[in-house]
């Protein structure tokens, strides 16, 4: 009988633990068994933890740096059968190929500027030493050098670009710890960068009550109140449809639940909520459907005919349109 992946060992979720979906555990795994096979014990009895599993535990202990004995805990294995799959299977998960797990899905922009970030303030300072030669003392001057020239969030991305690199060349055991893991903590409340933030855009009270004046009576006014009544992100509204609002119920929600990104997915995980809605929301979403019933609920007479939702430069420029008709008020 030909070897195959023991799929009625996996566990229900082992995406918060894992990182990963089933769909690419599962083609992990299966990348892995074409080299491997399947665990077992010398005589063919099976092993107490199967391949997909063993994947699953190597890769959470990787991804969240557990000590054995918890991971033993959490998929209910002694600390010695977590230790025999750690040794062989890291380095071959590493060696399989591209994985979710070693190289993240970015969106092409994201990626674009972690290469900008790591071309101009990453490898002209660190570029120059190997990864084993790479010492704690490195990173935290070459901390003070960016530290004049960055705001604090753009310090806090550039050293996590580096934090990553090196996790991956531990995978390949390159290197045995992670000097820019163990900057950070020496720099706990320091990461902090000279240069000033991008100036907060967030609207005040009475701007917020502008533009909706400005707004009311137009087809973008029931976008514009559930942006601004619930907090939903631009990407978030624009692919709401009906059935995500609740306005015949008991309690009236909305269930923010899809995007119009790439997979469809909210930002994070968390982002998946539902909120009760307030009575202008009602009073908005209940007049707007009954004058623009079909697709979806941000869909206006001017959007493109072929799509269900207003594409971003569409929804960008009847913003403009919308705030410059209405009153700016002072900051």
């Amino acid at each position: 009988m030909k070897d195959q992946p023991d799929e009625a060992e996996e566990p229900l979720d082992l995406q918060p633990t894992t990182g990963l979906t089933s769909e690419q555990l599962t083609d992990l795994t299966a990348r892995v068994h074409h080299r491997l096979g399947l665990l077992t014990h010398p005589g063919g009895r099976s092993a107490a933890l199967g391949l997909y599993r063993s994947i699953s535990l190597v890769v959470a202990l990787h991804r969240h740096n557990l000590t054995q004995n918890l991971a033993g805990a959490i998929f209910d294995v002694s600390q010695a059968t977590v230790s025999r799959r750690w040794d062989p299977l890291r380095p071959l998960i590493a060696a399989v190929g591209p994985t979710p797990m070693l190289s993240a899905r970015l969106a092409p922009t994201t990626r674009d500027n972690y290469t900008r970030l790591a071309r101009t303030h990453i490898i002209p300072y660190l570029g120059r030493h190997l990864p084993a030669q790479l010492r704690v003392a490195h990173v935290l001057a070459w901390l003070r050098g960016r530290k004049p020239r960055l705001s604090s969030r753009t310090l806090r991305l550039v050293l996590s670009l580096p934090e990553r690199a090196i996790r991956y060349a531990q995978v390949q055991e390159m290197v045995t710890r992670n000097v820019a893991e163990l900057a950070r903590p020496d720099q706990r409340g320091k990461l902090k960068g000279d240069q000033p933030g991008r100036p907060s855009r967030t609207m005040t009270l009475y701007q917020a009550v502008a533009v909706l004046k400005a707004a009311q009576g137009t087809r973008w006014y029931a976008y514009l109140v559930l942006s601004i009544v619930t907090g939903a992100r631009t990407e978030e509204i624009r692919a709401l449809t009906w059935k995500q609002l609740g306005t015949n119920n008991k309690v009236h929600t909305i269930h923010v639940w899809t995007s119009v990104r790439r997979d469809g997915e909210t930002k994070t995980r968390r982002s998946r909520r539902s909120l009760e809605l307030p009575r202008i929301a009602v009073k908005t979403i209940t007049a707007h459907k009954a004058r623009y019933r079909p697709g979806s609920v941000s869909r206006q007479p001017n959007c493109s005919r072929t799509t269900t939702s207003c594409s971003a430069p569409s929804t960008r420029h009847h913003w403009t349109t919308t705030m410059s008709c209405g009153t700016r008020a002072p900051s």
